[in-house]
């Protein structure tokens, strides 16, 4: 189970280098994956390497939306004072 969710979150990452449709793509398998993990309990949870892995793939992933929101924010306000 963990390690479905951190390949859900692995694909999310590749898919940011992508189109937007891969992003959508890989962004509904690891909610699937989610929903799926949050059913099945903490019981799985004894493998800590892989949850230290889950946790820097979340920040990275959280830094390179937040870079990216940025920049489409800095697009749009450079493009209308452009005009």
């Amino acid at each position: 189970m963990i390690v479905e969710f951190t390949k859900s979150l692995e694909h999310l990452e590749d898919s940011f280098k992508s189109d937007p449709k891969s992003v959508i793509a890989s962004t509904i398998e690891l909610e699937n994956n989610l929903n799926n993990f949050k059913k099945a309990g903490l019981s799985n949870l004894s493998h800590s390497s892989h949850l230290q892995n889950i946790t820097k793939l979340i920040e990275k992933l959280s830094i390179l939306n937040e870079y990216k929101l940025n920049l489409v924010k800095e697009f749009s306000v450079y493009n209308n004072k452009k005009k």
